[in-house]
């Protein structure tokens, strides 16, 4: 039971006696909220009062029948409103006892809720406790309540009764009572700061954001998440999606947080998607509770697959920087030696046997032709740019191509569907056509097929080449068009990087399909000048 210092009570009469309080007069209040200044502090203290009705309801159902009325008050001591009996109501109204009056002791002498305040803690006051006669007739219990863990008292929560309804007992349920309504008090921020949190969290939409029960058992996901745990979860041959633990690539990261309560970040992990590879940072961090329980295990994945691809054209500008800065070393070191190479052998061309003599200027030609393309990666080269028939240059590279198509055995045939005027640097398209038709002629060494195709799209002038060579597999594939990428024995890969440079330069787009002992796909799509 509580135990009230009789001091308090004894020391607030002689202060009601200094004030000049005459106990046989009717107190008169003055001190009273206006309604404006009444209503924004009903709006500060709305979940307090909600709560308090809530477990006040509660606690007065118990004593269904009894007289009790439910007073709350604000820091000051301010009325913000009465819960319970309408008797007993009606009797303080008619004291003056409304909402907006504020409890003071020079106005109504010894109570209940100033002393609660003044001493911050609990405190009843029966009969002849208070100083003013109009009130010994009545009990009241008043105990101060806190609020987000504020040391000051945020205000008083009081019962008041009739005198013959007194019992000491009351003033503890009342301090129970107020106890558990500050507890939940607290443990309803705690749930609005975890939702605007979790609200936070899971309505992103860069992320993906999964949150598990201390079990790993998933309780809450944003679409994204959702759709990551399906995907990662589809293999499983129960089909049991609520444990995160099993779920592919990200399970046993949530299962070590779940084992040694550590957080990991920073987890670089990769996802097929519709037969797309996409990169994601992963985060799993532990919550834990006031205890140091674990409650939740919240994971995030961030799709950083464009970053990623950021990250390789850097390293592939890195390395054609190198290799431009090679150029203009070869250019000096290689091709002057070579053309007097090639001059002098001109001049001896008597002393050669007329084979021997082709065939070593023939691969000093070549050694010349791969020089020039380094040298086209080092250099910038001057374009011309015109408007042209499309069908004209590829009429004029087939002519090219011909020969060396019987040669190897190579059919060539066309579907001219629509074709347009373009503009671009003719020699530059002729270039890329030329890459493009020796690259199929070189994967189809026993002879084949190559079938073109020109049509429009859209804006756009297609032109498609199709072989049934021998394909290209898929780890070259995925790498096509960076310096040194090829599948040739003495290949270089830099025929097709300055293929995709040269259609870039155009505004254009080039596209390669292909599978192995299948044959290769190339499409083309050049802008058509706006009419």
């Amino acid at each position: 039971m509580l135990k009230q210092d009789a001091s308090i009570v004894i020391q607030a009469k002689e202060r009601c006696k200094e004030y000049g309080l005459d106990p046989s007069s009717l107190p008169t209040f003055s001190q009273c909220l206006s309604s404006d200044a009444y209503a924004k502090k009903i709006k500060t203290y709305s979940d307090i009062l909600d709560m308090v009705k809530f477990f006040m309801n509660k606690f007065l159902s118990s004593f269904e029948g009894v007289p009790f009325l439910v007073v709350v008050t604000d820091d000051e001591g301010h009325i913000l409103r009465f819960e319970g009996d309408s008797t007993v109501l009606d009797t303080v109204n008619q004291l003056g006892i409304k909402e907006g009056v504020r409890y003071i002791e020079k106005d109504m002498g010894v109570n209940a809720v100033s002393l609660a305040l003044r001493y911050d803690r609990p405190i009843q006051l029966a009969g002849e406790d208070h100083y003013c006669q109009v009130y010994q007739n009545t009990a009241c219990y008043s105990v101060p309540f806190r609020y987000k863990g504020n040391n000051k008292p945020l205000g008083t929560i009081s019962l008041l009764t009739h005198i013959p309804y007194d019992n000491p007992l009351l003033l503890m349920l009342l301090h129970t009572v107020v106890d558990s309504i500050e507890r939940e008090l607290l443990v309803q921020e705690k749930n609005k700061k975890l939702f605007i949190l979790n609200q936070g969290l899971l309505q992103t939409s860069y992320q993906a954001v999964i949150v598990t029960d201390a079990q790993g058992d998933i309780i809450d996901c944003n679409e994204n998440g959702k759709q990551l745990v399906k995907l990662m979860s589809s293999k499983r041959s129960d089909g049991n999606l609520s444990s995160i633990f099993y779920a592919e690539k990200i399970g046993s990261y949530f299962s070590n947080v779940h084992s040694d309560k550590q957080e990991i970040t920073g987890i670089e992990v990769s996802i097929d998607i519709d037969g797309t590879l996409h990169y994601f940072l992963l985060d799993v961090i532990p919550i834990f509770d006031d205890g140091h329980s674990l409650i939740y295990i919240v994971g995030s994945l961030r799709d950083i697959s464009e970053m990623k691809s950021a990250e390789a054209y850097l390293r592939n500008s890195e390395k054609l920087s190198v290799v431009g800065q090679m150029a203009a070393g070869v250019a000096h070191e290689i091709r002057n030696p070579l053309t007097t190479v090639k001059g002098l052998l001109q001049l001896s061309k008597d002393q050669f046997q007329s084979e021997h003599y082709n065939l070593i200027m023939s691969e000093i030609d070549r050694m010349n032709f791969i020089v020039s393309e380094l040298l086209v990666l080092g250099k910038p080269q001057a374009v011309h740019y015109s408007e042209v028939e499309f069908i004209s240059i590829l009429d004029d590279v087939l002519k090219l191509f011909e020969g060396q198509a019987v040669m190897n055995g190579i059919t060539i045939t066309r579907d001219i569907k629509s074709s347009g005027r373009i503009y671009c640097d003719p020699n530059q398209i002729k270039q890329v056509f030329i890459n493009i038709l020796k690259n199929a002629a070189e994967a189809m060494p026993y002879g084949g097929k190559i079938h073109i195709i020109v049509d429009r799209e859209g804006s756009e002038q297609l032109i498609r080449f199709v072989d049934n060579g021998e394909g290209i597999p898929e780890d070259v594939l995925n790498k096509i068009g960076q310096p040194f990428c090829t599948t040739k024995k003495d290949g270089n890969g830099l025929g097709i990087m300055m293929t995709k440079k040269m259609i870039d330069s155009h505004n254009g787009k080039i596209q390669f399909n292909s599978q192995v002992q299948s044959g290769t796909t190339v499409d083309i799509h050049l802008p058509l000048p706006h009419l």
